[in-house]
């Protein structure tokens, strides 16, 4: 078999050169287009397999001029990773300290998704190499391609011992990632109640931005969290929806009672104009309904298309809803950007027990 389709194998050689006083450097430079070719030089295979002697004590025989400024340290393979990127892949710390001692970069990124072996380290969960990398002073704030911290992932993956390194190193509670989001939302996002109240502790900026997803995650623990830390109930996304607005959304009961407890405002409008209101008639929600008319919501308001909630209930033909909303006061004679009242609609529809229902208020 030939040397040269087999990188461990180069591995080996380079390792009897060095224990033979040959020129490792030598070697290297003779072969290192092959070995490139092959995917990676001697000394990611050293990182891969954790085999620290030969880091320790091959590489300071090697003339670092010649190998064009330490590029031992720096080349990265085929797949763009360097030797430490491989090494904390693998776990290898032993490898990972050595190549660390040697003053290999602790920072250098892949060239396809700008991960550093911190990103990696995290990735894994692997603390003990987060902490080496943290102690040799790796950046705990640094992104990759999508604008990810560390913090991101390890809130991501719910690792609470992970994202209190970060933290105790000076992560950035408020990076925000290439979609726009904070470590603190996206721990609500993938439910992890641990890394949440971690970066609760230590992020009052973003408690508001993080509400709406505490909805969409249908996380009550977390949305108590928030409540308790004081969060505007009454922020908007940019569909101009508030929280109650998203709760009415999912049938979420329990949350919607808690947002109207807390000073949730019943009537705020959405992009389309529609209040929660509107919103609860289009499903047929009862039970939503009724929360919303005990908090005085307003029965006669109107959306963008001048439509008022009697409206879509006669168009819904749910009579229950039609009868509570009567019940309340609205507006029988009210008129919708095409001038229809109630009634018109429930006649064009054909709902005869809402034209009935109707006739009886006009």
């Amino acid at each position: 078999m030939s040397i040269d389709k087999v990188p461990s194998l180069q591995l080996m050689t380079a390792r009897a050169a060095s224990r033979l006083e040959l020129n490792p450097c030598k070697i290297y430079r003779d072969c290192r287009g092959m070995i490139y070719n092959q995917s990676a030089y001697p000394i990611h295979e050293a990182a891969k397999y954790n085999d620290s002697e030969w880091l320790q004590n091959a590489i300071p025989n090697w003339d670092y001029k010649e190998l064009e400024g330490s590029i031992a340290f720096n080349a990265k393979n085929k797949d763009q990773k360097t030797p430490l990127h491989i090494a904390t892949e693998k776990g290898n710390i032993e490898a990972m300290k050595v190549i660390l001692e040697k003053k290999a970069p602790v920072n250098a990124q892949e060239c396809y998704l700008d991960r550093t072996p911190l990103h990696i380290a995290v990735k894994r969960g692997d603390h003990r190499a987060i902490q080496l990398l943290l102690e040799k002073g790796a950046n705990v704030n640094a992104k990759e391609f999508f604008g990810t911290t560390p913090l991101h992932i390890a809130a991501k993956r719910g690792n609470d011992q992970a994202i209190q390194l970060l933290l105790d190193n000076g992560a950035n509670v408020n990076d925000k990632n290439s979609y726009n989001q904070t470590p603190l939302e996206i721990a609500f996002e993938w439910g992890n109640h641990q890394a949440i109240q971690l970066l609760l502790k230590n992020d009052d900026q973003n408690i508001h931005n993080a509400l709406n997803t505490a909805f969409l995650s249908r996380d009550c623990d977390s949305l108590k969290l928030l409540l308790e830390k004081k969060a505007n109930v009454n922020i908007t996304d940019i569909r101009i929806e508030t929280p109650l607005h998203i709760a009415v959304k999912g049938r979420d009961h329990h949350a919607i009672q808690l947002l109207l407890d807390n000073g949730a405002n019943v009537n705020d409008s959405d992009i389309c104009k529609q209040t929660p209101l509107h919103i609860a008639v289009h499903r047929d929600d009862l039970e939503t309904i009724q929360l919303l008319l005990g908090k005085k919501a307003d029965v006669n308001i109107t959306d963008i298309r001048i439509e008022t909630p009697l409206h879509i209930a006669v168009r819904r033909d749910d009579r229950t809803v039609i009868q509570w909303l009567l019940e309340k006061g609205a507006n029988v004679n009210a008129k919708n950007s095409r001038g229809q009242t109630p009634h018109d609609i429930a006649a064009i529809e054909g709902n005869l027990e809402a034209m009935e229902l109707l006739e009886k208020r006009a």
